[in-house]
């Protein structure tokens, strides 16, 4: 699911401290492991360093120098996840379904590739298939943290907090010491003009994370 920044929009609505996006799992390398030994394999060519992509968004020149790193040195995940990032922030929805065709080179498996997958269909405005891949990780991993945070982030996008908050509680039970948890319900709760219960999440959130971004903020938009 796209990254937000804002705390608060012209009608008042908090985003996420730190942006929904349905996959917090970060793309993995091929297996380093090989069938033959390492003093066999040559040693490749040092590829040149990345920089983060959102600073070059509609850039012709960077989409250049990153697509000559891949025609010279083939794909890894930084690679990738370089290329996911340059293509969404453009909103080139062509190039993000190329790349997308590539999570198999990586060596993903399923079910470790569907979140992915499911991020990259939300920035393409697909929530419905979004959801497909969503609800195939939560079956294949139900006590994943992984997958009750994916689904609570999808029914918050969509809305529908009664369920959003439904998969929040079950991701405190599996995380209850994470912040962010807490922050969620607490914006949840905020929509819903259920004040109290709002203030306790973002109070036990700041507990857990006293420089939390955003939570101080809204807490003291409730207590004014």
């Amino acid at each position: 699911m796209k990254p937000a920044e804002s705390a608060e929009g012209a009608e008042g609505r908090d985003e996420p401290a730190r942006g929904i996006s349905f996959s917090s799992l970060k793309p993995r390398g091929p297996d380093a492991r090989s069938a033959s030994p390492a003093k066999d394999r040559p040693k490749p060519a040092e590829r040149p360093p990345l920089k983060d992509a959102i600073q070059f968004r509609n850039s012709a020149e960077y989409e250049k120098y990153l697509l000559g790193i891949l025609e010279k040195h083939g794909l890894d995940a930084p690679l990738y996840e370089q290329l996911r990032i340059f293509y969404a922030s453009a909103g080139d929805v062509a190039a993000l379904q190329r790349v997308w065709r590539h999570l198999p080179d990586l060596g993903f498996s399923d079910p470790e590739g569907w979140l992915e997958r499911a991020e990259v269909l939300r920035q393409m405005d697909r929530m419905d298939l979004a959801l497909e891949y969503i609800e195939k990780y939560q079956r294949a991993r139900p006590d994943d943290p992984h997958a009750t945070y994916a689904m609570a982030m999808y029914f918050k996008l969509q809305h529908d907090y009664e369920v959003a908050v439904h998969w929040l509680k079950k991701w405190q039970r599996l995380d209850p010491r994470n912040p962010e948890v807490y922050y969620h319900l607490g914006t949840i709760y905020r929509r819903i003009h259920s004040v109290d219960l709002a203030r306790l999440n973002l109070m036990e959130c700041l507990r857990l994370d006293g420089k939390y971004p955003l939570a101080q903020a809204l807490l003291d938009k409730l207590n004014v």
